[in-house]
């Protein structure tokens, strides 16, 4: 398993406190094609990576539809799933059921108390992908599109930008694991032009995700934003 970090994305997303540990893990499987030609960079061999003027872009509008919905959820900073009645172990039945669990002190959690259950449930849904930009792809291309353009790319100079394209790299570059190098070494021409970074089944791209509670309450309650440590392993 070859995990990548994309803290870069989680920091640009979230003004939170992101060292915190996720509540829940939020797993997804996807094809290691879906997730091609958005990261680039430019240079001929891997001395080249570590030099001021070596360029880096992302490809926003290539970044893929993510049923995070539907990610299956487990214990992570927080060890009670088991304790939810929930007929499937998914982010769109667990957050209903979350919420209940918080207006109600502990007391309910199960969606079922809500009479809008299913208006509850279809809100997740389309936070996958909402046109008006209120959905998490929508977020993230919005970050992404922060993170070097083909006509106006980042460096290694540009240290506090969201250069996500520069921090999977390193992951690369750091890795003990020669396959990991010798994948990245292939990555590369030498022709000075832009080089798509790939992945391949069993990389996982890790990032988080958090739900701003308020976006599903028609009152103010004193609920938890929903955090979740997204793991998409790729096939």
């Amino acid at each position: 398993m070859n995990i990548i970090k994309l803290s870069s994305l989680t920091k640009a997303m979230y003004s939170r406190d992101i060292n915190t540990t996720r509540s829940y893990c939020m797993d997804l499987s996807m094809n290691a094609d879906d997730f091609d030609n958005i990261f680039y960079f430019k240079a001929n061999s891997i001395m080249d990576i570590r030099n001021k003027s070596t360029e880096f872009y992302v490809d926003a509008n290539n970044w893929p539809d993510i049923s995070f919905s539907n990610g299956i959820v487990s214990n992570n900073g927080k060890k009670d799933i088991e304790d939810y009645s929930l007929t499937e172990n998914k982010v769109k039945l667990l957050g209903p059921a979350w919420l209940a669990n918080n207006i109600t002190n502990g007391i309910s959690k199960s969606s079922k108390i809500f009479s809008n259950e299913k208006e509850l449930i279809q809100q997740y849904i389309t936070l996958d992908n909402h046109e008006n930009k209120i959905g998490i792809k929508q977020s993230i291309i919005d970050k992404l599109s922060k993170a070097g353009s083909k006509s106006e790319p980042l460096t290694n100079l540009n240290i506090n930008d969201i250069n996500i394209t520069k921090e999977i790299i390193s992951h690369f570059l750091i890795s003990k694991n020669p396959n990991i190098m010798s994948r990245f070494d292939n990555m590369m021409n030498n022709d000075n032009v832009w080089n798509a970074i790939k992945f391949t089944k069993g990389d996982v791209l890790q990032f988080d995700i958090i739900y701003d509670i308020n976006m599903f309450c028609r009152e103010k309650y004193n609920a938890e934003d929903q955090d979740f440590l997204v793991k998409i392993t790729l096939y």
